[in-house]
């Protein structure tokens, strides 16, 4: 009998001899030779997920700005600008309780200075040195050539303005900067 030492060195030996392009098949082989050189050449799932879905919402984009030459007019008409969202001042609101003069003023330019000039007075508590000064300076900044409803509170000759709106054309009503509307039906009824 052998002992553990010789039949290790005897398996040892076999294994030298042995070719190892010998024992297992062609194709294993060339798996073998080229597994060294062998690199990761695979996206990762969750990577290609991503990448697909940015393609997509890109081809949404871009198809949602291209438009149908078939469905556009031949010659496009100017639409007026409509005002949307734009709340309706009645004689219940507090402006109308609270002001103590409404006024409709227009500027206009005298010499080299820009005045407001008195054109309605829908309410007037009295006639004051206060109003005629504030009146003179426009304060207010209002554009030359536009006309304006002031909602004033008089206290002891001091001016508080508690609202302004301004003339729209557009829309042939006046409008504050809250996009409240204010129509001349409402001014005319404060009388």
């Amino acid at each position: 009998m052998k002992s553990d030492r010789e039949f290790l060195d005897g398996i040892y030996q076999k294994a030298e001899q042995l070719d190892p392009a010998k024992t297992i098949s062609q194709e294993e082989n060339v798996l073998l030779k080229s597994q060294g050189n062998r690199r990761k050449s695979y996206f990762s799932k969750p990577t290609l997920q991503l990448a697909g879905s940015f393609a997509v919402l890109a081809l949404v984009f871009f198809l949602q700005g291209v438009q149908e030459k078939e469905n556009l007019p031949a010659n496009p008409v100017d639409v007026p600008r409509v005002i949307s969202r734009t709340v309706e001042i009645t004689e219940e609101h507090p402006l109308f309780t609270e002001a103590t003069d409404i006024l409709e003023v227009e500027v206009v330019k005298n010499e080299s200075q820009k005045k407001l000039r008195l054109v309605g007075a829908f309410r007037s508590s009295e006639d004051s040195r206060a109003l005629e000064d504030f009146l003179l300076n426009n304060e207010l900044g209002i554009l030359e050539g536009k006309k304006a409803v002031l909602f004033l509170k008089l206290k002891e000759e001091k001016i508080q303005v508690l609202d302004v709106f301004y003339w729209e054309e557009e829309v042939r009503t006046y409008l504050n900067a809250y996009r409240e509307s204010l129509s001349l039906e409402t001014l005319e009824e404060t009388k």
